[in-house]
């Protein structure tokens, strides 16, 4: 309700409320074709103004997504008074667009699933587009547009782009010792930023060469950024007067291998860095330029007499021109944001065709396109002979991990089958550690909120397949220990010598930079490679348990994760009925079971067999291995 605000607060006569809301005016509807390039999204979303009775009209809201979509997005300005009263108004904003289609991966599978996989770009300038939705694309199959029965979902923030980033480095003797300081620099404080976090992208690797008249592999592709940040300081010049910059090109672009499949993409780039052009003569431009293929090269070039910019223009689109080694930074940074971008421009296309035999064409494109070149669809032939019913699958889509205090929205999901809003029932084993609540009108969405930290278990059930059910689990804290992507509160129990990467990662929402710090609490069972920063990877010494503890600075949250190491496990031994272990290993003069007999605990072993066993294990793990 609107706050009793007293028109006339000097006149005890008279109390007259303000139930008056503001009057909003907003901006004419536009039209504008992306990109923006003359700032009419700005000036729309500026353009609202608003007035009121009594109280001075503060700032106007609007609910404009941050990537406005292809079509017509309706906005709300809205407006509120001193008294809370609220006025709102509203107008839309239509984007259009050239939009380009890049077909990565094709696929129709049993029982009748058709999966199309692709990038979307702006066909005149190249640029990514990651704002398209469902409602962007068309699909028809043999000329007629897809049926209820296809289930028809578009992927885009769910879908696994891997990408491979080949970082290379021109060391040839142009390169002084403060030049090549300078790149090293570059590339760390890409890597890590100031607190030690990675700032590598979600499923991103990279590997890092360096080249004069020869390539040489630094650091195979990992994504660890600690580990890549110690092999760019190992980085030496041997002051080669060689540039062998077409054979760089050649070699990094062989690591980089296409893996898409149906579950997820591929996005290959490398990043060459030099002052030069080639002048080894091991491979030419053609062959340079052949070896690219379909993946980006980035080039930073340093102003220099002897940089080749006609032969760099030739190779790639994606030229950087720097004045010296100083701005190789600022040039990486934003080579990193285009590479993020491509990464979210990728799409997937799923649905069930009908279909169950002979040929079938499908064709993709996008609504009210600009592009009507061969690039603005994608199509694909395909034979539907053995298609059958597919069966129902359910699902939760949704976070994993939950703040105290915050709220996680969770939807549940029954593929190839029709919606039915009140077919969904919802269990938690633990209602001490998080609250759930099922949405009245449509039973497939619930808000889970955090009471305490622990893990809870959702498990999700669509009552008309009974025999379906799915469990989504949740982890409650302040700050999170995640292995291999997934949260986690304790390890399982790892063997003698294993490494296990680790990264921590604070609840969505949180705005502050996290600075995290790591311990053990028992450094003889377990260490770590580094005790700062978002990654660690642990290394397991010996047979124990201990505690890991995770604290991030910034918010003052922290975590523990309980570590087992198992003890090493012996061979398995002879025996009668297994109950006195007897060894087998031969005695050190080669008899079998020969030498003197050992009575014991351990049973009854010969004594050669026993030193001889020892020795093994003492081998087992070497004094010196160490981090």
């Amino acid at each position: 309700p609107p706050l009793q605000l007293d028109l006339y607060p000097n006149d005890p006569n008279l109390n007259v409320v303000d139930v008056t809301a503001p009057v909003v005016i907003a901006p004419v509807p536009i039209s504008f074709i992306f990109p923006d390039t003359t700032g009419q999204v700005a000036a729309f979303l500026n353009g609202a103004s608003a007035s009121d009775n009594v109280a001075v009209v503060g700032s106007i809201s609007n609910d404009a997504p941050a990537n406005l979509p292809m079509g017509v997005t309706t906005v709300t300005f809205t407006a509120v008074d001193a008294a809370g009263n609220v006025g709102t108004a509203t107008s839309t904003i239509t984007m259009q667009a050239s939009v380009g289609l890049q077909a990565y991966h094709v696929s129709a599978q049993a029982p009748a699933t058709v999966t199309v996989q692709f990038r979307a770009f702006e066909s005149n300038t190249l640029l990514p587009m990651t704002n398209l939705t469902q409602a962007s694309f068309h699909v028809t199959e043999d000329g007629l547009p897809l049926s209820v029965e296809s289930y028809y979902e578009v992927k885009h923030d769910g879908l696994k782009v891997i990408t491979d980033t080949v970082l290379m480095f021109d060391i040839s003797s142009s390169i002084n010792t403060l030049d090549l300081q300078n790149m090293k620099q570059a590339a760390k404080a890409v890597f890590l930023d100031p607190y030690g976090n990675s700032t590598l992208l979600p499923n991103q690797r990279i590997a890092v060469y360096i080249f004069d008249s020869q390539v040489t592999m630094v650091q195979d592709f990992t994504n660890n950024a600690n580990t890549l940040t110690s092999a760019v300081d190992g980085i030496t010049s041997n002051n080669i007067a060689s540039t062998n910059m077409y054979g760089a090109i050649v070699n990094g672009m062989a690591r980089l291998v296409d893996t898409s499949s149906v579950d997820s993409v591929f996005s290959g780039q490398m990043i060459l860095i030099t002052d030069g052009r080639d002048t080894s003569g091991f491979n030419t431009l053609n062959q340079a330029k052949a070896a690219i293929g379909a993946n980006l090269l980035y080039v930073i070039g340093v102003q220099s007499p002897d940089l080749d910019v006609v032969a760099i223009n030739n190779l790639t689109n994606n030229y950087t021109p720097i004045n010296n080694f100083a701005q190789v930074e600022t040039a990486l940074r934003v080579i990193n944001q285009d590479i993020q971008d491509y990464a979210n421009s990728f799409y997937q296309v799923l649905y069930t065709t009908p279909a169950r035999s002979g040929a079938h064409t499908l064709r993709l494109t996008v609504n009210s396109n600009l592009n009507f070149g061969v690039n603005s669809y994608i199509t694909h032939t395909y034979n539907a002979a053995g298609f059958s019913n597919p069966v129902a699958e359910v699902g939760v889509t949704g976070g994993t991990t939950l703040a105290v205090g915050s709220s996680l929205p969770l939807q549940g999901i029954t593929r190839f089958a029709a919606k039915d809003p009140y077919a969904y029932t919802w269990v938690i084993d633990d209602s001490t550690v998080a609250m759930l609540v099922q949405d009245a009108a449509d039973k497939s969405f619930v808000t889970l909120t955090g009471l305490k930290p622990g893990v809870v278990n959702l498990t999700m059930q669509d009552a008309r397949y009974p025999n379906l059910s799915y469990t989504h689990t949740v982890v409650v804290d302040d700050v999170y220990v995640l292995s291999q992507g997934k949260a986690i509160t304790a390890t399982s129990p790892l063997s003698v010598g294993t490494k296990l990467a680790l990264q921590a990662q604070l609840p969505q929402g949180i705005s502050t930079t996290p600075q995290y710090t790591w311990s053990i609490s028992d450094p003889s069972i377990a260490s770590l490679d580094v005790t700062t920063g978002s990654n660690v990877v642990l290394k397991a010494l010996q047979a124990g348990q201990t505690t890991l503890l995770l604290t991030d600075n910034s918010t003052g949250a922290s975590t523990t994760i309980s570590i087992r190491v198992a003890a090493p496990v012996m061979p398995p031994s002879g025996g009668a009925g297994g109950s006195t272990p007897v060894s087998t290993a031969p005695a050190a003069g080669g008899g079998g079971g020969g030498g003197c007999l050992v009575i014991s605990d351990l049973g009854v072993m010969p004594v050669f067999g026993l030193l001889l066993l020892g020795i093994l294990l003492s081998q087992r793990r070497k004094p010196s291995e160490s981090f």
